[in-house]
């Protein structure tokens, strides 16, 4: 198991360009990344959240377990 894997917050501005640029990037460098939805970003359900992050880095939901989300490189 990787203990590596970086993790990036989703606050309370949401899903913005740089946290999708960021995303992009830790993709590039790990192949995985560990997402996790603060308190200040839970307006819309969990599930919608990592799904429209999925869409706009083009990787695969992993897993999601609570407010924490696993994202892959496609």
């Amino acid at each position: 198991m990787k203990t590596d894997i970086p993790l990036i917050n989703i606050g309370k501005q949401g899903v913005t360009d740089s946290l999708v640029e960021e995303i992009k990037i830790q993709l590039a460098k790990h192949g995985v990344v560990k997402v996790r939805i603060l308190r200040s970003a839970r307006s819309k359900e969990r599930k919608i959240i990592a799904k429209e992050v999925c869409g706009k880095t083009n990787s695969l939901l992993e897993e999601l377990k609570g407010y924490t989300f696993l994202l892959a490189k496609k």
